[in-house]
């Protein structure tokens, strides 16, 4: 969202960061925005993933938008055009944290209730730095009740990862589906 590009770092004003960026600018693995973190932190881990691993990821500013159709395995040349998609990105919009997460459950497929059918992930990393303020559901526990309807069969884990201050619900999702809550101060 528009608030990715906050730096959570006192300056004097008139005085930016070096490799901060300005404002809603291109995403720099080097720069000091929220934004900037985010992208590094994300690029890191999935350079870090095992070539059969596989993955996708969702941005949800405003609307929601996918990289890929569906998950896809970590290969060198996956993490590489991920990279360059990541970097051509750039924060704006409100959050729309619910479309985000049912975006992503898409991708997971059926999930664990049926053997018979494979899963396509076991794990969401949400990470976020505000509350919800667009999409179908904003409000938090509307949000946790789809959620744990969603996932009752599926037991997808949820790993919440807020930005800059304390959430709540990223907090509950952990919580309520065998997740953890980490927050990154900035």
């Amino acid at each position: 969202s528009g608030s990715m590009v906050a730096t959570g770092r006192r300056r004097k004003p008139g005085r930016a960061a070096a490799g901060a960026g300005v404002g809603f600018g291109k995403i720099s693995l080097r720069g000091r925005r929220r934004i900037d973190r985010l992208a590094n932190e994300l690029v890191r881990s999935v350079y870090a993933l095992p070539k059969k691993a596989t993955f996708n990821v969702v941005v949800f500013r405003g609307g929601v938008l996918s990289w890929r159709k569906k998950m896809i395995f970590a290969t060198k040349a996956n993490k590489d055009a991920l990279k360059k998609w990541i970097l051509t990105q750039s924060p704006g919009g409100a959050t729309n944290l619910f479309g985000g997460l049912e975006e992503a459950f898409r991708f997971a497929g059926r999930g664990s209730y049926d053997q018979s059918y494979s899963i396509a992930a076991d794990t969401i990393f949400l990470l976020s730095d505000g509350s919800p303020t667009a999409g179908r559901l904003t409000r938090g526990d509307a949000i946790l009740s789809e959620i744990k309807k969603i996932n009752a069969l599926r037991r997808i884990a949820i790993h919440g990862i807020s930005l800059g201050r304390n959430s709540g619900l990223l907090r509950q999702l952990a919580t309520a589906h065998d997740g953890q809550y980490v927050e990154i101060p900035d």
